[in-house]
């Protein structure tokens, strides 16, 4: 029993060294719940060592508990980290909500977009990129990504369409949308005269 309390008071003076807040407090809960009502003086001793480590919350937890056993069926505030514990917790929030400015913020159109292509859904990238390139035409990435994806599917009427949407715009990389007109003119003029 001596060398398991010596194991226990060990993890928690490395984790404590260490400044690791989580396994800090994952090892005083271990520690509780090996001593239950024992073992009072090392408890208090350490948990007051590790007070500048651990959250007020997981601090304000086991003091309250030093005079009673911590016992493993216990609700403790949340610790996935505790090799003792069953991990029934204290905190009843389940679902969160998020605040508004973290919910309005909304995923990048070039993740999205490259989701898209990934699946092979090109028109619905292909109409994502045209919305945000218009919202930002001096984006360079959208730019780009848009004309891969003109260039690929040698959509000329479209190129068309969004250089005259944004012609008194600030478009990024203006000219590589006229080298790619130029490529699409091209090719079109090569089909014309194969046929």
């Amino acid at each position: 029993m001596p060398q398991d309390l010596t194991s226990h008071a060990q993890r928690i003076s490395l984790y404590h060294r260490l400044g690791d807040t989580e396994n800090t407090y994952a090892a005083l809960l271990d520690l509780f719940l090996v001593l239950g009502n024992k073992g009072l003086p090392l408890r208090k001793r350490l948990l007051q060592q590790t007070t500048s480590v651990i959250t007020a919350e997981n601090y304000g937890f086991l003091s309250n508990t030093l005079p009673t056993a911590l016992v493993i069926t216990c609700n403790t505030p949340l610790s996935h980290l505790s090799v003792l514990s069953l991990g029934r917790t204290r905190e009843e929030t389940i679902i969160r909500k998020t605040s508004d400015e973290q919910s309005q913020k909304k995923e990048s159109p070039l993740l999205i977009v490259r989701d898209l292509l990934n699946s092979g859904q090109i028109s619905q990238a292909q109409s994502i990129l045209e919305s945000a390139l218009l919202a930002e035409p001096d984006n360079d990435d959208i730019s780009d990504e848009l004309l891969q994806i003109y260039r690929h599917t040698h959509d000329r009427s479209s190129c068309i369409q969004m250089l005259e949407k944004l012609s008194s715009s600030p478009l990024a990389g203006r000219e590589k949308w006229i080298e790619l007109m130029i490529t699409l003119d091209q090719g079109s003029t090569e089909s014309s005269f194969s046929a």
